[in-house]
């Protein structure tokens, strides 16, 4: 796996994502199904905490549990966070530890599987997406 291929990895997570959340209802960062299932702005915190562990992959950074900030800051860390990475991969810096291929199928999956699951409250919070095809979409990060 190539440092390209990772990056474009990333510009579709951060496309999906914006994708799922935007005009979102209100009420929708705390919606609460039950039987210990995050709600969407936990779900988001979870997601910048598996970003911020591939980041300090590539440079030794805070690993600490961030209390839940507000859904827009939440958000506009997740943003944050998907950009470091597409950063650090462009300068074409390696991992500590782990390789390319480790990175993609932990953190920035696991990341990947949270959009999915956020797309699923959006439609259980009467508020679905709508269809696309992703594979004619411009996926783009800079």
């Amino acid at each position: 796996m190539d440092h390209q291929s990772v990056q474009h990895y990333l510009a579709t997570l951060s496309y999906r994502f914006e994708k799922t959340i935007k005009d979102a209802p209100r009420h929708f960062s705390s919606v609460d199904i039950g039987h210990g299932v995050r709600t969407p702005i936990e779900i988001v915190n979870h997601m910048n905490h598996v970003l911020r562990y591939a980041i300090h992959a590539f440079e030794k950074s805070d690993l600490d549990e961030t209390p839940l900030l507000t859904w827009g800051d939440e958000v506009e860390c997740f943003h944050q966070s998907v950009m470091r990475l597409y950063q650090l991969l462009k300068q074409g810096l390696e991992p500590h530890g782990a390789t390319l291929e480790q990175i993609v199928q932990g953190p920035i999956s696991d990341a990947m599987t949270h959009v999915g699951q956020l797309a699923l409250l959006r439609r259980m919070a009467d508020s679905p997406i709508s269809g696309e095809n992703f594979m004619a979409a411009n996926i783009r990060l800079d």
